[in-house]
């Protein structure tokens, strides 16, 4: 006697990209994060990418040791 199981699936973080003009779609952070940093760091660094992570580790705004091209936010 074969069985049966139904689910629903829900998607709970929009994809701006494939749900544009759906209402309260948003970016996710993963995709936003890293451009975000990089704008932020070269903006830092007057245009220079490695003069704003120089800064940047320098004040200790770097996640982990500084090994990362990723800003802490806390």
């Amino acid at each position: 006697m074969p069985h049966k199981l139904q689910f629903v699936l829900r998607q709970h973080t929009p994809i701006i990209h494939f749900q544009p003009e759906q209402s309260g779609a948003t970016l996710r952070a993963s995709e936003l994060k890293p451009k975000l940093d990089r704008f932020i760091l070269k903006k830092i660094g007057e245009g220079s990418l490695e003069q704003g992570k120089a800064k940047a580790k320098a004040k200790d705004w770097l996640i982990g040791k500084g090994e990362h091209l990723a800003l802490d936010y806390k």
